[in-house]
Order: structure tokens, then C-alpha cells, then sequence
């Protein structure tokens, strides 16, 4: 028994969400109707207003020869606006549908109004001639000798943009649901004009670039010295530091221990630069020189002030490969041995640096960090180099970074 009720709850709530699904799927039919096409296939509008004529109890009156040449792409037409959802797709077209009746649609050339504007100088109310006019975000017109421009408009609210040369941009708004006339002030640029430099100066010459003399017309008696006054117009370039886009490095420190090295710096945006770096310690092994290293690095900096200025910190990846031998005899790493190793290293560091402006274009910097470094090894015998002992790893934690750096900043 238990079993038969179980059962029949079962079917029961089957039933139930079986009837809700029909009545979902038969509401969101009424709402829209579908145009069905083969994939990238259009249908004239002449086809959709029939279609809506047939599958609605609405009236659309429309003349073939208009719709005929119009044809859209798959769009749902919603039941409660008509009017609406055609003319969104028809607008292109310069026509719409007007309402007659509560089922009674028409299709008709889109109304237009005229909308006419002067376009003048602000304070002075000086006409502006042949400037720009463009009516959301396209070319239109251009102002007449006069400072007047006309357009013709659907109802609508649209953005207008005025542009000329000698005048800030001007946007504004309008609604047109009539003829309307607008008038536009714009705002004159205003320019900076060099001022001539005076300064008064020795020459070893006779002859002066330009010089200025006044002396009375009667009783003239010329001086027996000259002063001589020269007209310059000269600028000392002074280069802020947000404008320099690259940057080219080299670590003095590294220098002191014969490694060529170079760094390149970049610009990604106001506050953070890129970098790349190469350095290579190449000469023979010797007990002299127990170490052969290619070093690359690559990393981002975050400056606190602005670019190639002030403070930063950095987050740099590094990987190298070396070759090293009799370490410990060198003196440098006295917990070593004096095996051979071979092998690449891999890490990250996370630095604090300052840089200084010393005299336009050329600063300095100083760079400490802490990072991590995985060491991959192979370990031979110092006596025999084709005699490989063991392989093996090594993960170190601690100061990884250290540089002072000279640079040359470019770019404007």
C-alpha cells in the first residue's frame, strides 16, 4: 500500500511540473514571435510584416514597393510593442510605424526636423566659420561663412560635437521632437607667446647680432664704447622625469668583477616601468677566476613618485647557468669544496631601490632585495671533469640582489 501511494505522489508531481513547463513555453511564444531562417539568410520586410499580420491580431499597412528592397536578419518582435521593436529595426531605413488604432498599424517615411545653429566665440560673439559638426560621433557639416549650420533629424535625442582648431571642443545634447534653433559658444585657446629674452653682453667683435642705439638728433656725439644688447630667444630644456618613456642601465658592481652587463627599461604606464637585463662573466676558469656565469633578468617596477624618479619596488625572475670550480681554494666560498659544478639556477627577488636625477638626462640608483633561488647541479671530480659524481639541488632563501646602477633615461 505504502508502495502505491509513494507511486502515485510521484506521477502526481510529474504531472504538475509537466503542465507548468507547457504553459512557460506556450507564454514565451505569445511574447515573441521567431523568424526562423536558413543561417545567415535575410528576409525582405515585406515577409516580416506579414508574418506579424498573420500570426497576431494586428492590421500593419505597408506599400511592397518600399519593403521589398529592406531586408533584416533573424529578430524577435515583441507582442506588447509593435511599433517599438519594428522601428528599432527599420530606423536605418528612414522609415517607422505609427500607431492608428490599438491593432492598427501604418508604415510611413520617417518625419524629419529641421534644426538650425550659430556657432560663435564665447565673450566676443564672433562668428565661427568651417568648423567641424559631428553628429554622434560622425561627421555631418561643416559651419558656412556665416557660422551657421543645418541638419535634418528624426525625433530622437542625438550629441552633438563642435571642433576647430583655434577652439576647445564643445559637446552638448539635444531632444528634437520639433524645429528648433540652437546657438553654440566655443572657447578660444589661448597661446603662450615666447617673451624675447634681454641680456647685455661683451663682444670680441665689432659688430653686434642685433643692437639697439638712441641719440639725440642735434649736438650728436657717438661714445667711445658701445654697449651692445643682443635679442635671444633662448630656452634651457629642462626634461621632467614622467616624460622619459626608456631607460638604458649598466650595474656598476658587476663592472668590479668584470661582467659586462646591460639593463633595458620601458614604460607600460605613469607609475610602472619593465626592465630586461643581461650580464656575462666569461673568462677562462682558473683559480683566479673560479666562476662562469650568464645571468638573465626580467621584472616590473612600481615607482612611488613618478618614472626613472624617487622610489620603487620591484618584483624581478631570474634564471642563469653557470660553471664553477675550486670554490674554496678561491677563497670566496670557503664552505665549498673544490669539485666542479655545472648547472642553471632559477628564482624571484623582491627589491626596494632609489634613484637620483644627477644632471638632466643621466641618474643613478641603488638596489637591495630578498628572493629565492632553486639550483639545479651536476657535481664532477677537479681531477677528472668527465667523471661526474652525483646530480643534484638546492633551494636558497635570502639576499639575492644588490646593484648600483649608473643610467641614461630617453624619450619624450
Amino acid at each position: 500500500m505504502k508502495q502505491y501511494f509513494k507511486s502515485l505522489i510521484i506521477k502526481t508531481l510529474i504531472s504538475y511540473l509537466y503542465i507548468i513547463f507547457l504553459f512557460i513555453i506556450n507564454t514565451q511564444a505569445s511574447e515573441h514571435i521567431k523568424f526562423k531562417n536558413i543561417k545567415g539568410k535575410k528576409e525582405t520586410l515585406t515577409k516580416i510584416l506579414q508574418s506579424i499580420n498573420s500570426k497576431k491580431q494586428v492590421f500593419i499597412s505597408f506599400n511592397p514597393s518600399q519593403t521589398n528592397s529592406i531586408y533584416l536578419t533573424e529578430e524577435s518582435i515583441n507582442n506588447k510593442e509593435i511599433a517599438k521593436s519594428l522601428n528599432k529595426l527599420i530606423k536605418e531605413w528612414d522609415l517607422e510605424v505609427k500607431i492608428g488604432t490599438r491593432n492598427f498599424f501604418y508604415l510611413q517615411s520617417a518625419q524629419r526636423f529641421q534644426l538650425n545653429g550659430l556657432l560663435v566665440e564665447q565673450g566676443t560673439k564672433k562668428i565661427i566659420a568651417n568648423a567641424t559638426v559631428i553628429l554622434d560621433g560622425k561627421e555631418k557639416t561643416r559651419t558656412d561663412n556665416h557660422g551657421n549650420f543645418y541638419l535634418k533629424l528624426k525625433k530622437g535625442d542625438y550629441q552633438l560635437c563642435f571642433t576647430d582648431n583655434n577652439y576647445k571642443k564643445k559637446r552638448i545634447r539635444i531632444s528634437i521632437g520639433k524645429q528648433e534653433y540652437i546657438k553654440v559658444e566655443m572657447q578660444r585657446i589661448k597661446i603662450k607667446k615666447d617673451v624675447p629674452v634681454l641680456k647685455t653682453e661683451k663682444r670680441l667683435s665689432d659688430t653686434p647680432i642685433v643692437s639697439f642705439y638712441q641719440y639725440p638728433l642735434t649736438s650728436f656725439k657717438a661714445p667711445d664704447t658701445i654697449p651692445t644688447i643682443s635679442i635671444y630667444n633662448k630656452v634651457r630644456e629642462e626634461v621632467p622625469s614622467d616624460s622619459n618613456k626608456y631607460a638604458i642601465k649598466t650595474n656598476l658592481l658587476e663592472w668590479g668583477f668584470f661582467t659586462p652587463n646591460i639593463t633595458i627599461a620601458g614604460k607600460i604606464s605613469k607609475k610602472w616601468t619593465i626592465e630586461l637585463s643581461a650580464a656575462s662573466h666569461n673568462k677562462k676558469l682558473s683559480s683566479t677566476n673560479p666562476l662562469k656565469l650568464m645571468l638573465f633578468e626580467s621584472g616590473i617596477h612600481y615607482w612611488t613618485k613618478e618614472r626613472f624618479n624617487g622610489g620603487f619596488i620591484a618584483i624581478t625572475a631570474q634564471c642563469a647557468t653557470f660553471d664553477a670550480r675550486d670554490l674554496k681554494s678561491s677563497g670566496i666560498f670557503k664552505n665549498m669544496d673544490n669539485n666542479r659544478y655545472q648547472g642553471n639556477l632559477y628564482g624571484f627577488t623582491l627589491s626596494y631601490g632609489y634613484q637620483w636625477k644627477l644632471i638632466n638626462r643621466l641618474n643613478i640608483e641603488a638596489v637591495a632585495g630578498l628572493g629565492y633561488a632553486h639550483i639545479i647541479y651536476n657535481k664532477y671530480s677537479i681531477n677528472n671533469l668527465n667523471e661526474k659524481i652525483k646530480d643534484g639541488d638546492y633551494n636558497y632563501f635570502g639576499p639575492t640582489k644588490i646593484t648600483i646602477n649608473f643610467i641614461y633615461t630617453l624619450g619624450r
